[in-house]
């Protein structure tokens, strides 16, 4: 597979994951739980959930990371962790990628950034800069065009 994703796009539909955090709750991790965090206290069970999609036929895969921002991750008392919580998601994900890629199958890897669960400016109290600082600086990503956000 090229790792050019806007070459694949332009050539095939590519069939990407899904629910992870709802599987992580089917398997022992509670709702409630900060689903991002179980790439910390449960880095075997997210890799596993990774393989299966790859496995099942997924072209990509998206990192464990869709709520693991600081606005998300302080109501569990976890803001100081959101580096590391996104960190591990993105090292997990390529490692499942790696796992499966012995098979002669590639995968891509995405970068999962959620909404920040608190209301932008004007509206809210959240500024751009303060946004970009909760997600794009903290994860380790950097916004690219249209305000989509990549991996680097």
């Amino acid at each position: 597979m090229s790792p050019n994703l806007r070459e694949l796009l332009g050539t095939r539909t590519l069939i990407g994951d899904g629910a992870v955090g709802t599987l992580l709750g089917e398997r022992g991790v509670g709702f409630g739980h900060p689903y991002a965090r179980a790439n910390l206290s449960h880095p075997k069970l997210v890799t596993e959930i990774h393989v299966e999609y790859l496995r099942a036929g997924a072209d990509a895969i998206e990192t464990n990371t869709f709520a693991a921002n600081r606005f998300k991750l302080e109501n569990h008392d976890l803001q100081e962790w959101v580096r590391e919580v996104n960190a591990e998601g993105a090292r997990l994900a390529r490692k499942a990628a790696r796992a499966v890629a012995g098979t002669g199958d590639r995968a891509l890897v995405l970068g999962a950034i959620g909404p920040l669960g608190r209301p932008l400016a004007p509206v809210g109290p959240v500024s751009p800069p303060t946004s970009h600082a909760a997600t794009g600086t903290s994860s380790g990503c950097r916004p690219t065009y249209s305000g989509l956000r990549h991996w680097v």
